[in-house]
């Protein structure tokens, strides 16, 4: 969830930061944003992960209030401790890593923001599992908004750039740490045991290399480049990178409501039931999502920023296609999850990681920041068939994958489509560009007979439906 927030709200923040800052300085922004996912990952021990599936396994409210304490207490001591820890090393120079982006003053709020930034996803995951989605979105609006009013305040109207836009990020974390350990504390309990700590660190530990995994595949491309390229060339992968990021919020806000849902559905009637046709909907939604952003992405870019910035719409379709990628991962894996056998995970993500870090360093001096682009692309698709290899064995469910590949080249020719409007941003191009997402991807899956009968039934007793009521209001309005 974490993460999620960090690409979210760097998309959002984009049109701003690129108003005031130079591609140099919001490549060293991006260089303390990857620095604060990282360790806001190690920190936090993938405990919320913990949560969500030790949460089926309570026997009563009191096993869950007891284990929501355990998590937060242990949570307050040891990261804080670790970050403690940090200051000290960044103190005496040994964390500048990067040129240019020393630890003081970069650095420092990089750390600490990512210690706060543990307690958000506590509350998140608890709410999450409990499948209470109001709460979910209050919290993470709140995160936003003050994120939000805090970066205009600093960045736009104080002008203090870089620092003010590291400075809006940590008194966000600290605001969100503090609503979050209340909201915490009131579901949990005052207690702390021992065995459902061991518990939860037996589940969520060997997710950890999994999670460093993720982090190397999703953004320490960022690292690699800025030994590479200028940091104004990494400040234009970053911005593409945001830009496609939210293809991956679709992606990971339909898994978030996909894998509570799947949990419960594969205890009550196994992996013959509807979870197979729940994939499809959701692989198709994730479809249509990349294939929007992957085409309107660039648009965004040109129409939102400066002409200094407007090459980062390059990158923007190979890597929301890297996003679908992870997508089909994050759904073939619900077997890894739901069989508990979690030490098995970091070997296939550490696998792809490995191939991401190597196209980087052998071809990146090449080819620039479409190389990485490509890189995770690649490395995503590697990610992705290994781990169904390795869920079909721990638990195997028999997704319809020749439906899947329907939606694939459905969501390809679309693309394709779509790609026909180049030129200036015209209403001719973004004619072309929706006629591509909302008529072609469609009529292709219709001609690919992707539809089951009762699918198709069903979607013309709803069409049917809205258009009496359609009908019924326009009535209703010309009668007044």
């Amino acid at each position: 969830m974490t993460d999620a927030l960090v690409k979210g709200m760097a998309l959002i923040l984009a049109p701003i930061y690129t108003r005031v800052l130079n591609p140099s300085a919001y490549g060293i922004l991006a260089i303390a944003s990857t620095v604060t996912l990282l360790l806001t990952l190690t920190l936090g021990l993938a405990l919320n992960a913990a949560i969500t599936r030790l949460y089926f396994e309570a026997e009563s409210a009191k096993d869950e209030r007891t284990l929501y304490g355990t998590i937060l207490i242990f949570l307050l001591v040891i990261p804080g401790v670790l970050t403690l820890g940090l200051e000290l090393a960044g103190d005496a120079g040994y964390l500048d890593f990067f040129r240019s982006v020393p630890y003081d003053p970069y650095l420092r709020y990089a750390v600490w923001a990512a210690y706060l930034g543990v307690f958000l996803d506590v509350p998140l995951a608890i709410y999450t599992t409990r499948q209470e989605p109001r709460k979910v979105v209050g919290i993470t609006l709140f995160n936003a908004l003050t994120l939000a009013a805090v970066t205009i305040l600093l960045v736009v109207v104080l002008r203090e750039g870089v620092l003010g836009a590291l400075r809006a990020a940590l008194i966000t974390s600290a605001a969100a740490a503090v609503v979050s350990v209340l909201l915490t504390a009131r579901m949990a309990a005052a207690r702390f045991s021992w065995m459902l700590l061991k518990a939860a660190l037996l589940f969520s530990l060997p997710l950890i290399p999994h999670l460093l995994s993720q982090w190397s595949l999703s953004v320490s491309d960022r690292i690699v480049l800025q030994g590479y390229v200028p940091y104004a060339q990494l400040g234009l992968y970053s911005l593409g990178a945001s830009v496609a990021a939210a293809a991956s919020l679709g992606v990971n806000a339909l898994s978030r409501a996909f894998t509570p849902a799947v949990t419960a559905q594969l205890k009550r009637e196994g992996p013959q039931g509807q979870v197979p046709r729940i994939g499809t909907f959701w692989f198709a939604g994730a479809t249509w999502a990349c294939v929007f952003v992957a085409l309107f992405g660039g648009d965004i870019i040109r129409l939102l920023t400066p002409s200094s910035f407007h090459q980062a719409a390059r990158v923007v379709p190979v890597l929301v296609f890297g996003h679908l990628a992870f997508g089909v991962y994050q759904l073939v894996t619900q077997g890894t999850w739901y069989s508990m056998k979690t030490i098995t995970i970091p070997i296939v993500t550490f696998g792809a990681a490995a191939v991401n870090v190597g196209l980087n360093l052998v071809i990146l001096p090449w080819g620039g920041i479409m190389t990485a682009a490509w890189a995770t692309l690649i490395a995503y698709v590697v990610l992705a068939f290994t781990q169904g290899l390795l869920a079909h064995r721990l638990y195997p469910i028999p997704w319809e994958l020749k439906r899947w590949t329907k939606l694939l080249v459905a969501g390809a020719l679309a693309f394709v489509a779509g790609t026909a409007a180049t030129g200036a941003l015209t209403v001719s191009h973004i004619a072309v560009e929706l006629a591509a997402v909302f008529v072609a991807f469609p009529l292709v899956l219709l001609v690919l007979a992707f539809w089951t009968p009762d699918e198709r039934r069903w979607l013309r007793y709803r069409f049917v439906v809205a258009r009496a009521a359609l009908v019924g209001r326009v009535r209703l309005s010309l009668g007044r």
